[in-house]
């Protein structure tokens, strides 16, 4: 058993864990609800693109073999602090409202599955549409809004796009298993970058501490090397979870490749809402950007938007 330790003046406390040292999601509807705001910082040779959004993440309920979680857009996505100047981004902001508020079913170790208000998404694009096409007029806007319509009706193509989706490949992680006696394990992991036909494969080291941080917060740590013959790459992210229901406080992500000249990728996702107190955070059973851009072939100017969420 874990005792406490002191280093200089701080002393940290013995993290608790589940059967086999696995850390475990304890959550109970209603009362699990976070807003957070979510930073991605593009980075590649001299030039820089920052996005910034807000979105609250509730826990709805559990079903027999996931959870489903309900995302909901607080903000609008910023781009180096503005909004969106470029036709083919304005689009990709107005439209990529149908999906909210958006359902997604997550296994019990986090892994994001797929959505799961597909029907309630279709319902809500007729409405949209014509209130897009209200303020946006001329045949790329036609074109565009098919496009859109298109992917939305087929079920696999929504989840695929979320599946991709760097916010929800990173906060919708598998993190909640077993760590081992000795706090880590390998595993492989695959993220969407870099409009790559192939997610890149990444060998990853998965860490959790066994001590909570001065915060009281648990940590895990994430280290990975590229397994990809035409690249160089490293992946690194550190989770910050509450030590009581395991969810997520804070993330920082980075991602770096290579093949020309160095590409790097940044995410920070962080609370913006208040803790809630622990008496509400009772433990469940044990059982245990995101904008979309469905643009299919439109060849006019892409906009930064349309460059980095297109596939």
């Amino acid at each position: 058993m874990e005792e406490e330790i002191t280093s200089g003046e701080i002393t940290r406390t013995p993290a608790k864990f589940a059967g086999n040292f696995s850390v475990l999601l304890q959550l109970k509807p209603p009362h699990f609800s976070r807003d957070y705001e979510v930073m991605i910082v593009f980075s590649e040779g001299m030039n820089e693109l920052n996005l910034k959004y807000q979105l609250k993440v509730t826990y709805v309920k559990t079903l027999e073999k996931a959870r489903i979680f309900r995302l909901e857009r607080l903000s609008p996505v910023y781009i180096n602090e503005d909004l969106p100047d470029v036709l083919l981004d304005q689009l990709a902001l107005e439209t990529a409202q149908v999906f909210y508020p958006l359902l997604l079913e997550v296994d019990f170790d986090g892994k994001f599955l797929s959505v799961h208000n597909h029907q309630e998404i279709v319902g809500r694009w007729p409405e949209l549409k014509e209130k897009v096409k209200e303020y946006f007029v001329g045949p790329v806007t036609e074109r565009y809004l098919d496009l859109m319509e298109k992917g939305i009706l087929d079920q696999d193509t929504v989840s695929e796009r979320f599946k991709n989706d760097l916010f929800i490949r990173t906060y919708f992680a598998a993190i909640y298993k077993s760590y081992g006696v000795d706090y880590r394990l390998e595993e492989q992991v695959f993220f969407p970058m870099n409009e790559e036909p192939d997610p890149p494969s990444f060998l990853c080291r998965q860490e959790v501490d066994p001590y909570l941080n001065v915060d009281g917060d648990l940590e895990i740590h994430h280290h990975g090397n590229l397994e990809l013959a035409d690249f160089e790459g490293d992946y690194k992210a550190d989770y910050v979870l509450d030590a009581g229901t395991r969810s997520i406080e804070r993330i920082h992500a980075c991602w770096n490749l290579k093949k020309e000249q160095l590409k790097s990728t940044d995410i920070m996702v962080f609370r913006t809402d208040p803790k809630a107190p622990v008496q509400e955070e009772a433990a469940e059973n044990q059982h245990l950007s995101s904008l979309v851009y469905l643009d299919g072939e439109v060849k006019q100017k892409r906009g930064i938007l349309g460059s980095l969420f297109r596939r």
